[in-house]
């Protein structure tokens, strides 16, 4: 606490305080997206916070932060299809492989410096959705910089903005209310998590706009990779991921309020016995 005192300003006893307050007050409960994150050391801050967890015994815990239970799905990320080989040029993983390219997330300042340094190697092309990089991540100089030195660059977004202007090819998307989509659980509660609901489409797409999933399907069918993506069908691709749920694609457009499937909560789950 006094070291703390030092660099923080806060007064040891009160620093002392709030550490008793937590461990007389267990199990606590961190309400995520609250702000924290927003701030330039967050990943350290968030990080200590999770020590704090562990420590007071309190994730899973009643009480605490609860991981629910999750509808029954099949898995359709693809993950076992990426080759151990490719999986490890991941960028940034060979100087932080405990960070997020241990599953293939990549930071902007990782894709700006393979662009424009060849480190460690060069990023020539890129198909973004959505992520307005320029004005929403670090040195946008520097990010202008590198998506103009792609040989190639597709962006599919709602909106024309700075770094749809630098793409080669704009794709129109479509809006939430043009387009259907499936969702199984809403996280914040065991009741949320076990609604199983299919968005369904209130208006036609205007022009050539298209949903991200169609625009995913048909670059797949046209590369040779439908066999992976159910040949282009979409909804084939949802009964599929709902299968193990019980719940049928037809039910649910039946249902727009969605369906519930019974779930059980269980607590402390990484302290079970498994296996001996």
């Amino acid at each position: 606490p006094g070291t703390a005192e030092a660099i923080t300003g806060v007064p040891a006893d009160e620093i002392e305080r709030a550490a008793r307050m937590l461990w007389e007050s267990r199990p606590v409960a961190y309400y995520a997206w609250s702000g924290v994150e927003q701030h330039s050391n967050a990943t350290q801050t968030v990080r200590a916070i999770g020590q704090l967890y562990a420590l007071t015994g309190s994730f899973d815990a009643r009480g605490g932060n609860v991981l629910f239970a999750g509808v029954p799905a099949n898995d359709i990320a693809g993950a076992e299809l990426l080759p151990r080989g490719q999986r490890g040029k991941a960028l940034g993983l060979a100087e932080r492989p405990l960070g997020p390219s241990r599953w293939e997330f990549v930071t902007s300042d990782e894709l700006y410096t393979a662009a424009l340094e060849s480190r460690p190697y060069r990023v020539r092309g890129l198909v973004g959705f959505g992520a307005n990089l320029l004005m929403a991540h670090a040195d946008s100089r520097r990010g202008r910089d590198a998506l103009a030195s792609l040989d190639f660059y597709v962006h599919a977004d709602l909106f024309m903005n700075p770094t749809a202007e630098l793409a080669d090819i704009v794709l129109p998307v479509a809006s939430p209310v043009e387009t259907e989509a499936l969702r199984r659980g809403f996280e914040v509660s065991p009741e949320a998590q076990s609604l199983v609901q299919l968005r369904q489409r209130l208006v036609e797409p205007r022009g050539e706009a298209r949903s991200d999933t169609e625009i995913i399907f048909g670059l797949a069918t046209r590369m040779g990779l439908g066999s992976h993506f159910w040949d282009g069908d979409i909804d084939a691709g949802y009964e599929f991921q709902l299968e193990p749920s019980g719940v049928s694609l037809e039910r649910l457009r039946a249902e727009p309020g969605g369906v519930r499937v019974p779930l059980e909560t269980r607590y402390r789950k990484f302290a079970a016995t498994q296996d001996g």
